[in-house]
């Protein structure tokens, strides 16, 4: 009979792993690499070491200014540029002495642009970590497929005993 080419179990699931594995791996494989202030273009996340730990003032979208000592990183996302100026959108910064703040939306700091880092795909982390993903998917259906055969119909076609 047709049955033992039937697709059941796992496998009615896969389309959703398949997009799960795509969201993971767009979301989680990135990098920072260095590049010159030029690149910090709006929207770009951005993060900036600082050698000499400075004092930021971050201002919120309600007029409110922190005034955050002794900040040796920022990181966020590029709102503007302007001449030699970055507007930034803070989402963290860390300190000499290694904590650090997160910052919600609305957390803008103006700095000077200088050397500092883009956020960008990482092409090999994210075939790498695909690939896992798609073998243990492969791993799972292959460790819980049971084709749907009846094999009381083949014995009597064939008549087996």
């Amino acid at each position: 009979m047709y049955h033992a080419l039937m697709v059941a179990g796992p496998l009615r699931w896969t389309p959703r792993a398949l997009v799960l594995v795509a969201v993971v791996a767009l979301a989680g494989c990135s990098t920072y690499q260095a590049s010159a202030p030029e690149a910090a273009v709006p929207a770009k996340k951005i993060r900036m070491h600082f050698e000499t730990p400075r004092t930021l003032s971050i201002a919120s979208s309600s007029g409110d200014t922190l005034s955050v000592e002794d900040v040796v990183e920022l990181e966020g996302e590029v709102l503007e540029q302007l001449a030699d100026t970055l507007v930034v959108d803070a989402s963290r910064v860390r300190r000499g002495s290694g904590s650090s703040t997160r910052f919600g939306d609305g957390s803008f700091v103006r700095i000077p642009a200088q050397a500092l880092e883009v956020k960008q795909l990482s092409g090999g982390r994210t075939v790498l970590l695909v690939l896992g993903i798609l073998a243990g998917v492969v791993l799972v259906i292959a460790a819980t497929y049971e084709p749907d055969i009846d094999y009381s119909e083949v014995d009597k076609s064939s008549g087996g005993k």
